[in-house]
C-alpha cells in the first residue's frame, strides 16, 4: 500500500504494511498481514493442527491488534484491584 493510506470519501483508512498484527474489527483470530491485492490487505494465520490460513480484506475492516493488559497476581476480574496480600506479578 502506499504510504499515503487509501481514502474512502473524506475519511482515511489506518494502512497496514507486510508484518502488522492485526484482527477484524469485529470477531477474528489474530492475522498478519503479508501484503495486498486490488486495495485488500492479504492477512494469514494458523488455525490448528499448524496449517496456515489466507484471506483478504478490505482495511476499513481491519485494526492493528492491541495485546491484553497482563494482569496482576490476586487481581479481581474486571475492576483492576488487587487482593489484600496478593504480589504484582
Amino acid at each position: 500500500m502506499s504510504s499515503e493510506g487509501i481514502k474512502l470519501g473524506n475519511r482515511a483508512v489506518e494502512q497496514f504494511v507486510k508484518g502488522d498484527v492485526v484482527n477484524l474489527k469485529s470477531v477474528s483470530p489474530v492475522m498478519t498481514v503479508i501484503g495486498n491485492a486490488a486495495g485488500d490487505v492479504v492477512v494469514a494465520w494458523f488455525i490448528p493442527p499448524g496449517q496456515v490460513q489466507t484471506a483478504k480484506f478490505p482495511p476499513e475492516a481491519l485494526e492493528k491488534y492491541v495485546a491484553p493488559e497482563p494482569k496482576a497476581a490476586g487481581q479481581v476480574p474486571g475492576d483492576g484491584r488487587v487482593r489484600e496480600g496478593a504480589t504484582e506479578a
